[in-house]
């Protein structure tokens, strides 16, 4: 590896490959492989291993090897003896997802110790996570640039349409005329477009773009906008497809896939496949006999892993050198013909390969195993290197350097304009990601908005500035659907919706959005989401009424007045006020598509400027100007440390620590012990108001007309020792006949946090059942009595006029229901029991009541 770094290096230097402080720097193939198979499922291997390999040489430049298990430590463990003294080979403690990420990080920041160079680009196979590691923890991670394999891209790609082929949702009309052959050719297309431009050398990547999108039309006949050159057939459209294409949903369906690949254009762009690194996975594959046996007992895996890269380095003659080593002797006649045997083969295969008219890659191209992105943090050295504390700036000075950056982000009315028309194709264009890059997007305005006041800003300004590549089904399905929604809108309101780039606020230059459509004729705009979670139920209906009964509180949409509709709390409500203040639209149609089966909704919601004047600005201004600027500034993430809370933050924290001080002084019990040595638990009095249960049942009435159950929350202060219940907020819920759910909790919270209110316990209706405490019931109270164990449960049964004070056992109902992990109803031991009358409660008749209903607050 060491001669192979050499050459890479003095390669660089002639090619004038040198980074602005001298350091050479080259491109690498870079790839994992894991001890076992996963098949896509299982990640809990073991051991696994990565391997760097030069460009210009094909040669390993490093090896990394994490084993989680070594077989003396567990043995000795298991036996409960000491661990002696011996070879552990155990270098590795996290997860089997996250070894990768762990050891391309270690690789790249040993590229400079090992062979004086820089890895400044690298070739992947589309792991996102990974380049994420590298660009927040190699020193020079934000100056890498990252090429994706095409193999791997075109391979998802058809992968995708061939999902669309076997959707059942999708109409069958159109799922008929994506037959096999048209997705081989589609991928064909694709694959021809980026070896065309790459060969041209022309770097263009809009053009690169309009290939891809246009090979779709190619395929299905529609050559009016082929280009002279790659297309044979140009401006013919006589055996064209689309209209009968159109006439159906596959249209967007195939739209959205494509658009998972043109997002790649500017990685793609160059043409570069990581068959060298899968060369090297396949022979340690056959190191590992295949990956069948297991081989991570002691040092066996490490140990082929090594091999394998000699043989990858060395070739077939792998064997001479460390067998002179070992030896001191050169090998035998008979093993010296046996390499020689392997080479002549080897020359041989190659040379038919060259001789053949249709060069076939004959690679087979492992599955790439994912990597969590969220590896556990590796220490941070505090006192050397790029992480080392900094003094802090002068407060004068950072007003200063805040104000540059606020005058640097202010835009007028044109150059506003011409930003958002050159951003238009938001992934991967440059103009996109350099405008977002230091401003707080409309996609965050609902987490600054409803953040607490006492919660550090330190996530939400990372979130932000620092975002970490995050990859699941549901965001695949939200880019691949999203087409898909704007067709059926276009088609069911008889509108055009234009493709929009990046907003910025004309006022305030640091506030930005990017809607996912304009419609010019309206002077309005559209934001889809595409809910991957709620295309998965089972729905008997198929209705969106259905779907929300189910998803109750996970899904963005609510019923109000009879009516379907955004939640009004909702971080996406907040976003479209932001995306309709910033660009100056009129009103916004929100689109929330499932799947095909479920009609499209879409509400139109107009521009608040109140909301928007009075409450967003305000917040959003304050938390840019006085948590992401100083942090821009200083950088305290990217050296490893916790970003700084304003004073306006801070102090917050401060008072609602002394609020946690003086709520543990209400909440811990007096405990005393009897004479015969058992723990007896003093619990104060509850002061609870007459007129409460009566009030009470008068709000729950219409429920209980219905058989549907209501509960209400109970809250007061500490006074002369005593829990006085003062208030009874009722919140948002829904209910059935023997439950009853809490919604919109985070009202709850910021009510009681601004009277200063402590939760003394619950109160809820049993409209068909007599006054108990269900195996609900029971889970439910045993969090409010874990928080303050004088918490009561009130239960009125209307029908059987019961009304009774509960809580749970100390000894028995609060051991047993902290430790059951069942949810739903369920059977408990009836003996002992588990919940008693709570004798501790006092009724009086003076006590003032205030009722908060949180359910006719918009």
């Amino acid at each position: 590896m060491k001669s192979a770094g050499e050459i890479e290096r003095q390669a660089a230097i002639e090619n004038s490959q040198i980074c602005s402080d001298g350091t050479p720097w080259i491109t690498v193939y870079v790839d994992g492989s894991w001890s076992k198979r996963s098949y896509g499922t299982n990640y809990d291997a073991l051991s696994g291993m990565i391997g760097i390999i030069g460009k210009h040489t094909g040669e390993l430049l490093f090896v990394g090897v994490r084993n989680k298990y070594c077989t003396i430590c567990a043995r000795s463990e298991n036996a409960g003896e000491a661990v002696g003294d011996h070879i552990c080979y155990k270098n590795w403690s996290g997860s089997a997802s996250a070894m990768e990420a762990d050891m391309v990080v270690d690789g790249f920041n040993q590229s400079e110790a090992m062979h004086g160079v820089r890895y400044m680009k690298f070739i992947g196979d589309g792991d996102s996570s990974v380049f994420s590691k590298i660009q927040n923890s190699v020193t020079y991670g934000k100056e890498v640039q990252k090429c994706e394999c095409t193999n791997h891209a075109l391979k998802n790609y058809g992968k995708r349409l061939r999902t669309i082929k076997a959707d059942t949702q999708i109409n069958l009309k159109g799922r008929k005329l994506l037959t096999n052959s048209k997705i081989k050719l589609l991928t064909k297309r694709a694959k021809c477009s980026i070896y065309e431009h790459a060969k041209s050398g022309t770097s263009n990547v809009d053009l690169l773009r309009f290939d891809l999108r246009n090979g779709l039309h190619h395929v299905f006949g529609e050559h009016s906008n082929c280009r002279e050159g790659i297309c044979n057939t140009v401006h013919d459209v006589s055996g064209s497809m689309i209209p009968e294409l159109k006439s159906t949903t596959i249209y967007h369906h195939l739209n959205g896939a494509l658009d998972l690949l043109v997002r790649k254009a500017h990685l793609l762009i160059e043409n570069e496949n990581n068959n060298r690194a899968e060369r090297l996975m396949n022979i340690v594959s056959r190191f590992n006999q295949g990956k069948r046996l297991n081989l991570i007992q002691r040092g066996s895996y490490q140990r082929r892993v090594h091999l394998s890269g000699l043989r990858h380095n060395k070739q077939f003659n792998w064997h001479s050198d460390p067998y002179k080593n070992y030896m001191s002797s050169s090998p035998g006649k008979h093993f010296k013909k046996f390499i020689a045997r392997n080479c002549r083969s080897q020359e041989l295969k190659c040379r038919r390969r060259l001789l053949s008219t249709v060069s076939k890659n004959n690679n087979d191209h492992s599955k790439r195993k994912k990597t969590s992105s969220s590896m556990k943090q590796r220490d941070v050295n505090t006192d050397y290197g790029p992480h080392a504390d900094q003094q802090m700036i002068d407060q004068s000075l950072l007003a200063e350097e805040v104000d540059v950056i606020l005058r640097r982000l202010q835009v007028s009315e044109a150059e506003r304009d011409r930003i958002q028309t050159e951003s238009v194709v938001q992934f991967g264009n440059a103009i996109f990601e350099t405008e977002r890059k230091l401003r707080l997007t409309a996609s965050m305005f609902g987490k600054v908005i409803k953040r607490r006041p006492y919660t550090s800003c330190h996530n939400m300004v990372k979130e932000c500035l620092k975002p970490s590549s995050f990859w699941s089904e549901a965001t695949d399905y939200g880019i691949a659907k999203e087409k898909v929604a704007i067709g059926i809108f276009e088609r069911i309101k008889s509108l055009h919706v234009q493709d929009s780039g990046f907003w910025i606020d004309l006022q305030y230059g640091f506030l930005g959005a990017s809607p996912d459509g304009i419609v010019l004729s309206e002077d309005s705009m559209i934001e889809v989401k595409c809910i991957y979670s709620a295309s998965k139920l089972e729905l008997k209906k198929h209705t969106l009424d259905e779907v929300i009964d189910i998803m109750k509180s996970k899904i963005c949409l609510e019923r109000h007045d009879d009516q379907i509709r955004l939640k009004r709390t909702h971080n996406y409500y907040y976003q479209i006020q932001g995306q309709l203040n910033i660009a100056r639209k009129s009103k916004c149609y929100f689109i929330v598509y499932i799947n095909d089966a479920i009609d499209l909704f879409v509400e139109e919601i107009e521009r608040d400027a109140k909301l928007w004047e009075e409450k967003m600005c305000p917040l959003l201004v304050q938390f840019y100007k006085e948590c992401i600027c100083p942090e821009i500034i200083m950088d305290n993430i990217g050296k490893g440390r916790i970003c700084n809370d304003p004073p306006f933050i801070s102090e917050a924290i401060t008072l609602q620590e002394e609020k946690k001080r003086k709520i543990s002084k209400v909440i811990n019990p007096v405990i005393v012990n009897s004479a015969d040595k058992e723990s007896i638990q003093i619990l104060r009095h509850v002061v609870v108001p007459f007129e409460l249960t009566s009030v009470f049942q008068k709000i729950a009435e219409n429920n209980t007309s219905e058989n549907i159950e209501c509960c209400g929350i109970l809250a007061g202060r500490l006074e002369n020792n005593k829990l006085k219940i003062s208030h009874m907020i009722v919140p948002k819920q829904t209910g059935t006949s023997d439950s009853c759910t809490a919604s919109h909790e985070e009202e709850l919270l910021l009510y009681q946090e601004q009277h200063d209110l402590i939760t003394i316990g619950w109160i809820h209706t049993h409209p068909t059942q007599t006054a108990f405490l269900s195996s609900v019931d029971l889970h439910t109270h045993c969090s409010y009595q874990l928080l303050i164990p004088e918490a009561i449960a009130i239960v009125c049964a209307p029908k059987y006029k019961q009304i009774e004070y509960f809580n749970l056992t100390p000894t028995n109902g609060m051991t047993v229901i902290s430790k059951c992990k069942k949810s739903g109803f369920h059977p408990h031991p009836s003996e002992p029991p588990l919940f008693k009358s709570a004798d501790h409660v006092r009724i009086e008749n003076d006590a003032t009541l205030e009722v908060i209903d949180l359910r006719m607050l918009e």
